[in-house]
């Protein structure tokens, strides 16, 4: 609802750890709110929904580094990717003729 990540569980972080197997940091993005926090699935909108989704690098573990670490450089990466659309975003909607909020 209110566009912000959500705190992150432990367990998956722990097991690539474990594993030594990389995390791929996925982000998703909309200009409409679908999904509320109320429901575990999407809703119908009022406009047709469009997404943008980025697969971003593989973080690998570093040796000895913890699940909090780990979970924290992946939300960094997801802030940065979705911030990044944000300004973007913004700075269109501030050109000249163009529709607020419109994706691209």
């Amino acid at each position: 609802e209110t566009g912000q990540l959500l705190p992150f569980q432990d367990f998956p972080f722990k097991l690539a750890i474990d594993a030594g197997v990389p995390i791929v940091p996925v982000a998703i993005h909309s200009h409409i709110p679908c999904m509320p926090r109320s429901t575990n699935s999407f809703h119908g909108a009022p406009e047709r929904a469009r997404f943008r989704v980025k697969f971003c690098e593989p973080l690998v573990p570093r040796p000895r580094e913890s699940a909090a670490d780990l979970s924290y450089s992946v939300r960094r990466v997801l802030q940065r990717t979705v911030g990044g659309w944000e300004a973007e975003q913004a700075r269109s909607d501030q050109a000249p003729g163009s529709t607020p909020s419109q994706m691209r």
